[in-house]
């Protein structure tokens, strides 16, 4: 583990530094912070969850797209429920992809499901997603968070992995230090709301702390339950969960939230077993 920081009732109470305090990729907790922008953007009327994504990437489809790309809605890419066959945008899979158009690679490939019908984790969902607000306001996701998320944060210019075409991957490669992201985590918890501002909508934040989809890891407490690009938990908890344990977690139950960064390449889940069975008892 890098680093760890612990609030309570908006009050630093612990804090673990194996490094300097420094921004480091916050690989698919860079799906939360699309998830957000996605919720402005259902705000300000600009998107409804069960619109069709097909006419924001007529120019991106093939000469005979596959039907059920039509029926494909920006629910079913918060849910991770595109059908697609398989990921293929996932890791070293992406950058043997670095001189093709992403968009098109993508609606080339066919599906094995219906749309809606079940859970495949990937990574095109929140990428997508993300191409879809950068499209309807006109810049980039930076750009737009900026004024909105970034900056109300006191997050200064992070930085973001790009495709080949220069839009944010909205996926992956988001720069930031575990303050930020307890500051992120910190803001779900109070129900969307940054010093006596109003960020996220209340409903946004009820929305994603809420199951929306069943990922059939019965199993895992963990891993069965997913939102709009955030994980469910055990003590009605809920996260942005990147792939070598990063996390921002809020324990509503608890008043708390637990930021942090680590490079654990073997089970990631030893890491949050260990929270739950150390740590939330004591907070």
């Amino acid at each position: 583990m890098c680093s760890l920081i612990i609030l309570k009732e908006g009050k630093e109470i612990a804090r673990y530094n194996r490094i300097e305090n420094i921004r480091l990729n916050q690989y698919s907790v860079s799906k939360s912070f699309v998830s957000t922008a996605v919720g402005m953007a259902v705000d300000d009327n600009k998107l409804s969850l069960d619109e069709c994504i097909f006419d924001y990437f007529k120019d991106d489809m093939p000469e005979n797209p596959r039907k059920k790309w039509s029926y494909v809605t920006v629910r079913n890419l918060l849910t991770m429920s595109l059908g697609l066959d398989r990921a293929i945008l996932h890791g070293e899979l992406r950058y043997r992809q670095k001189n093709i158009d992403w968009p098109k690679h993508i609606f080339r490939h066919k599906f094995s499901k219906a749309p809606g019908s079940r859970f495949v984790y990937n990574n095109e969902g929140s990428y997508l997603a993300g191409l879809i607000v950068e499209r309807i306001y006109g810049c980039n996701l930076v750009e737009f968070l900026m004024p909105r998320l970034f900056e109300p944060l006191g997050i200064y210019l992070p930085t973001w992995e790009r495709d080949p075409m220069g839009s944010i991957f909205g996926s992956s490669g988001l720069m930031l230090t575990t303050e930020e992201i307890a500051k992120f985590a910190q803001l779900y918890l109070q129900g969307g709301i940054w010093k006596s501002n109003r960020l996220i909508s209340n409903s946004w934040v009820d929305m994603v702390s809420k199951c929306q989809i069943e990922t059939g890891e019965d199993n895992n407490p963990w891993r069965s339950k997913y939102s709009f690009f955030f994980w469910l938990g055990p003590g009605n908890s809920f996260r942005a969960d990147g792939k070598y344990g990063q996390y921002a977690i809020v324990f509503p139950d608890k008043d708390c939230v637990v930021a942090i960064n680590s490079f654990y390449d073997e089970d990631n889940d030893e890491i949050l077993n260990s929270l739950w069975r150390y740590i939330y008892p004591k907070i």
